[in-house]
């Protein structure tokens, strides 16, 4: 009986998928670690004491981060949204504005795009934001990122390895004149859904954990030429339950 109790405290997970479910009620979303495949470990006295020291350490104790700025928090995907960006990208993006428009493509640039500005500016490395963040943006968000710990700076780090589900919001068609110069911009509102850097996987338990949400806005002008690209004029990272 001793044997077995031990063992169900060193079982070692192989294989993690993770999905989200909601709480019943108004909880917050949350994300489970489900363990499909295990096996065994060695009952060793290293691994006993190894075990038993992780458990009778007190951890140190951190404050988390609720959201990088107070905006509109956005979490699950829209229906009426989902319907109206696929009818704005086949008859008016790809018709009359970029033929060569592609969501899945855009899609898989944005990833690249929030991994690299999220790294930058967990470091505070501002200088590799230009080309990519608008100026504004990077002056407002330059005096929240300082004030930041850096455990709470890791929660804004966006690893690949880290990302869950990533979605298109929304899609929007601006126009505008300037100078008597007509000019139109499409600009795509992304939401990623990750786990902080700072947590290492895989996890060798099953444990609920909540994730963190990133929304960033991209924006273009589209331009006969085609000469021009995606900025990010919108950033905001928040615990699932923040809000």
């Amino acid at each position: 009986m001793l044997f077995l109790g031990l063992c169900k405290h060193f079982i070692r997970a192989n294989v993690f998928n993770w999905k989200p479910y909601l709480n019943k009620g108004n909880g917050p979303l949350k994300w489970q670690y489900f363990n499909i495949k295990t096996s065994i470990a060695n009952v060793t006295a290293r691994s006993v004491f190894v075990q038993c020291r992780n458990f009778t350490t007190e951890p140190e104790p951190r404050t988390e981060l609720r959201y990088l700025v107070e905006e509109p928090a956005i979490t699950l995907p829209n229906v009426f949204y989902a319907l109206r960006n696929l009818l704005l990208t086949h008859f008016i993006i790809k018709p009359f504005m970029d033929k060569d428009f592609n969501i899945q493509d855009f899609k898989n640039g944005a990833i690249e795009a929030v991994c690299i500005v999220s790294n930058a500016l967990a470091n505070g490395n501002y200088g590799q934001l230009h080309g990519l963040v608008e100026e504004g943006v990077i002056q407002t968000l330059k005096p929240k990122i300082e004030s930041l710990s850096m455990h709470q700076r890791k929660q804004i780090e966006v690893m690949k390895d880290h990302l869950g589900p990533t979605f298109l919001h929304q899609i929007g068609i601006i126009s505008k004149e300037r100078t008597g110069t007509p000019q139109r911009f499409i600009e795509i509102t992304m939401v990623h859904i990750y786990l902080p850097s700072s947590l290492k996987l895989p996890l060798m338990i099953t444990e609920m954990v909540e994730p963190f949400i990133a929304n960033y806005r991209f924006i273009r002008e589209v331009k006969k030429d085609g000469d021009s690209y995606w900025m990010i004029n919108a950033i905001n990272h928040f615990r699932s339950n923040a809000f």
